[in-house]
């Protein structure tokens, strides 16, 4: 699932957006998590039932926390930067400029892999803890003489991005529910008008400004609502181990506290779980992304295409075929007869010679000449 949205994505030039190359990073990171941490674990622990001794020594112990870690931590500042890179796209459009840059897209992804690693440099080199097999948990894990490190490291490499991710959701959220009622707002106003004419010519000039960014900050808000699901997924997932893994350390006190292998190794079957349903988060929630999967899946299998266009009930209304492509359409002023009687409607067609030299003569309502916008209309119609 993660190598084929990889792939689909890749290949999609609609949607080569920041947010996309993030939820690439996503995918790859995960794809390494399925293909390296999985089939280890796995024989991990298919060996301790048979043998009753680990399968790996203390010196690959290190390699593998430090590339399960990693990854960890690397999924998690991705999920961050989908936040912030949203929420600072939709508090400034210069800044969503700049970080639609391939620059600022290298830079942030180069930041995020780098930090994940060097963050375990020094556990690799012993100075606060190590890497060494837990005979109790039956893993590789951080061995220190106290909980200090491992406290430590919970706050600042889960709960603090966590709560910054909630937090930027949260801001999210309140912006483009001040965004929606203020543009009912402006809907109800321009109902109100009285001249026909300016209502036309406000519609046209908004149109032509906004339509450049509206479909690809559409298609982010709906990307940045997908990852939001992969983030609440991610949160079930992991806080059973979490929970786990603050209390193993503790000692049996009577019958207060008991450590049971079983469970911990159930709430890590559901930790490995998030890295597998992602594909199916996307196919479920996000329309783009699905079609991206159908043509890339009709390629291989042509009868595939036919799903192409396919809806689920929960999905949005389809946009009008005047927003799906860029095309150019006529645009005229009602005729002053039309305004007068008050039978003009926007699906009349472009007036005649005469209609047109009176408007022309009368300067009362001048005509529109072409305009390359995008409309919710058919060609020859008023917008």
């Amino acid at each position: 699932g993660n190598l084929l949205t990889i792939l689909a994505l890749r290949l999609q030039p609609k949607l080569r957006t920041t947010i996309t190359a993030f939820v690439l990073n996503l995918a790859v990171v995960e794809l390494l998590f399925c293909t390296i941490i999985l089939p280890v674990s796995g024989a991990q622990y298919i060996w301790l039932c048979l043998h009753n001794e680990s399968l790996l020594d203390d010196r690959f112990c290190v390699f593998f926390a430090l590339v399960r870690f990693s990854l960890t931590q690397a999924e998690l500042q991705t999920i961050l930067a989908i936040a912030l890179t949203r929420c600072l796209a939709i508090c400034s459009i210069y800044l969503k400029q700049m970080m639609d840059r391939t620059r600022f897209k290298v830079l942030y992804l180069s930041f995020i892999w780098l930090y994940s690693v060097c963050s375990k440099i020094p556990i690799i080199t012993e100075r606060w803890a190590q890497y060494e097999f837990n005979k109790r948990t039956m893993e590789c894990d951080i061995s220190t003489s106290d909980g200090t490190y491992k406290r430590t490291r919970m706050l600042t490499e889960a709960i603090i991005p966590c709560s910054i991710i909630f937090v930027l959701y949260f801001l999210i959220f309140i912006k483009v529910k001040c965004s929606s009622l203020s543009l009912e707002k402006f809907n109800e106003s321009s109902t109100k008008s009285s001249s026909t004419l300016q209502n036309i010519s406000r519609k046209i000039s908004g149109v032509s400004v906004r339509s450049q960014n509206r479909p690809t900050n559409n298609r982010d808000a709906r990307v940045a609502r997908t990852i939001f699901i992969v983030y609440i997924i991610m949160i079930i997932c992991d806080t059973p181990v979490i929970i786990a893994h603050r209390f193993e350390h503790l000692e049996p006190k009577g019958d207060k506290f008991e450590f049971d292998l079983n469970l911990f190794l159930l709430a890590h079957i559901l930790y490995w779980t998030q890295y597998i349903v992602n594909i199916f988060i996307y196919i479920l929630v996000n329309q783009q992304y699905r079609k991206a999967y159908i043509i890339f899946i009709s390629k291989i299998f042509p009868h595939f295409e036919q799903f192409k266009d396919s809806r689920f009930p929960w999905d949005p209304n389809p946009p009008s075929r005047a927003l799906n492509h860029n095309v150019k359409i006529k645009v005229r002023a009602p005729s002053c007869h039309e305004i007068s009687s008050n039978e003009y409607k926007p699906s009349n067609c472009i007036p005649d010679f005469h209609d047109r030299r009176k408007l022309q003569n009368s300067h009362s309502a001048p005509l529109i000449k072409h305009q390359h916008i995008v409309g919710d209309c058919e060609e020859g119609t008023i917008v």
